[in-house]
């Protein structure tokens, strides 16, 4: 939520820069509950006890951290397996990394970079199906893709899909990103860790789901470890797990109306 995204832009505030920020209009819900009633102790976040200032948070209904259950700081929340600044540094020397994120991993590269586009393709096994990309802004994206007003409405809604636009020829991402689609599939930063890493890179990221052709995302560190170890060249893992897989949902706007496509 815009709240919370000015938290942690911000030196002063105690989560500033940290990516599991949330409160009650914002955060993880479906991937993290285990079971009904919706309460903390049925979630995975059950391994995270609350440290005073969040307990504090947690317990003023005056808050607007008032019963969000899946609360968290530096101090007592999920953390990085490695530094945001090393996965930046990473992606722009043309690695592939994988990020672990709310419902399961994705894939990440320079959507600018042909050769790491084409080298995860085949270390995927996705020939030709076009790839989505993550822009850190909706002014970047414009430079990319042609953006109707009903299409900014759904990149910039709560859902945050990835939205099939209208790609601009000789924007400058690498042509294996579209797979010669006149479509380019993208989306907007929509947790606190793709905003505090596309912010830090600054410029168009591919993000694919993390798992090979025609298998289930992958959510679990060991998996990710196990089964792409062959595809990516660095790992961004953090210790919250994933109750449930929930991969980006994919929309499209016909006739002026939103289409849901997965």
């Amino acid at each position: 939520c815009p709240e919370c995204l000015a938290e942690i832009r911000h030196q002063a505030e105690r989560r500033c820069g940290y990516a599991f920020t949330n409160c009650t209009r914002c955060g993880p819900r479906f991937t993290i509950i285990l079971d009904l009633p919706y309460d903390r102790p049925r979630t995975v976040m059950d391994r995270f006890p609350l440290c005073p200032e969040c307990r504090r948070e947690y317990s003023d209904p005056g808050d607007r951290r008032f019963h969000a259950q899946p609360i968290a700081c530096p101090a007592c929340g999920p953390r990085l397996s490695i530094p945001i600044v090393a996965a930046t540094a990473a992606l722009r020397g043309g690695a592939i990394v994988a990020l672990k994120g709310i419902g399961g991993y994705q894939l990440l590269c320079d959507a600018r970079d042909r050769q790491a586009v084409l080298r995860l393709r085949e270390c995927k096994a996705r020939e030709w199906k076009p790839l989505a990309v993550m822009v850190p802004t909706l002014e970047m994206l414009l430079g990319y893709a042609h953006v109707s007003a009903e299409e900014k409405r759904v990149l910039e809604s709560t859902a945050a899909p990835i939205v099939l636009l209208r790609a601009r020829a000789g924007a400058g991402l690498a042509e294996a990103v579209t797979g010669g689609s006149p479509w380019l599939g993208a989306m907007l930063p929509y947790s606190p860790l793709h905003h505090l890493l596309l912010t830090q890179f600054d410029g168009p990221l591919v993000a694919t789901s993390g798992n090979l052709s025609d298998e289930p995302i992958v959510t679990s560190v060991e998996q990710a470890h196990e089964r792409l170890a062959g595809v990516a060249d660095l790992f961004v893992d953090h210790d919250r797990p994933i109750a449930r897989p929930c991969d980006d949902s994919v929309a499209r706007v016909v006739l002026g109306r939103e289409s849901l496509l997965r």
